[in-house]
């Protein structure tokens, strides 16, 4: 099974700790876009570009609108302007505080999390494409493969022995879920309980660990 590599998150007290957040004040929120991507990336949060991109739009429009003259454009560029800078500032803030959470956390507890960000981004590759996760053979721990789904298992498709190996899964409910599958495959977690006996409380403890592609 592959390994997710912790991000280089450094530590508060060095220096290259305090420049990216100082980006959006200096620059007047023209900046605040590179800020964002920066801290998506030492965040593992693909979902951060979106963010950048809008901040990029809001600087843009408020250049414009002041370049233009376009008396108009005027109220909402100001607007525009406040919310890249002095928004982005605030933002940005507020990242670096995630960030100096994640970088005083044991190693194996940083390790989890990320794997649980990994598998939450590959549950949207698997809604997305799900050819693709097959391709890939997401969620088959059983199979060779390069790509790295989290720890993810193909409830639909991975063997019964992994199963138990991999979700501890006890013999009863594996056989009734390999029975199931069989006939009409899965769609969701709940239907686990419905179907198979697992208990609400073990599905919870194993529900982060299951994707569902279809048969």
């Amino acid at each position: 099974m592959s390994i997710i590599t912790p991000p280089a998150v450094r530590r508060p007290n060095q220096p290259h700790a305090i420049w990216w957040r100082l980006v959006p004040l200096v620059t007047l929120g023209f900046g605040t876009w590179a800020a964002i991507l920066y801290a998506g990336a030492l965040l593992r949060r693909p979902g951060q570009g979106r963010i950048a991109a809008g901040y990029a739009a809001l600087s843009a429009f408020a250049l414009f609108a002041a370049v233009a003259g376009i008396g108009a454009l005027a109220p909402y560029a100001v607007l525009a302007f406040l919310a890249a800078w002095l928004g982005g500032t605030v933002h940005t803030h507020l990242l670096d505080r995630q960030i100096r959470s994640l970088s005083d956390e044991e190693p194996a507890i940083r390790l989890a999390r990320l794997r649980m960000a990994r598998r939450r981004h590959v549950r949207h590759l698997v809604a997305a494409e799900p050819g693709m996760a097959i391709t890939l053979r997401v969620g088959r721990p059983d199979l060779p493969r390069v790509y790295d789904d989290g720890g993810l298992v193909d409830v639909n498709h991975v063997p019964a022995a992994w199963l138990t190996r991999e979700l501890d899964l006890p013999a009863a409910v594996v056989a009734r879920l390999v029975a199931e599958r069989d006939q009409r495959g899965f769609a969701n977690a709940d239907e686990l309980v419905t179907h198979c006996g697992l208990t609400p409380e073990r599905l919870e403890v194993i529900r982060d660990r299951l994707v569902f592609i279809p048969r």
